[in-house]
């Protein structure tokens, strides 16, 4: 080879380096971007974690009546609870809207 078809060997070497170099940041990056339990330090939302919450808080709130409802109620308890648990189900879904709005909103 000649030196200036060596130089240009050495150069086309080098370009090669950098570019491998550039696409492994850009594999770093995008790894971290799909890491969301490592971003958040939590594991995401789900649905089966947020049905769960809202028995639990649903279950609560029948005890919270069964205790310390006026007698007229406790009689006919179910109204109270199905609007304790729709308040608890609605509560549990704007507060999933708003998390994942501000997700968006940081990503």
């Amino acid at each position: 080879m000649t030196k200036s078809g060596s130089k240009v060997a050495e150069e086309a070497r080098v370009r090669v380096v950098q570019a491998r170099d550039r696409l492994g940041d850009a594999v770093e990056q995008l790894a971290s971007k799909a890491d969301v339990k490592g971003r958040t330090g939590r594991s995401p939302v789900t649905v089966a974690g947020v049905r769960e919450q809202v028995q639990q808080k649903a279950g609560k709130a029948v005890h919270l009546v069964q205790e310390h409802a006026p007698v007229g109620i406790r009689r006919r308890p179910r109204p109270v609870v199905l609007a304790g648990g729709a308040v608890a189900l609605a509560t549990a879904v704007l507060l999933g809207l708003r998390r994942s709005a501000r997700k968006r909103k940081q990503g």
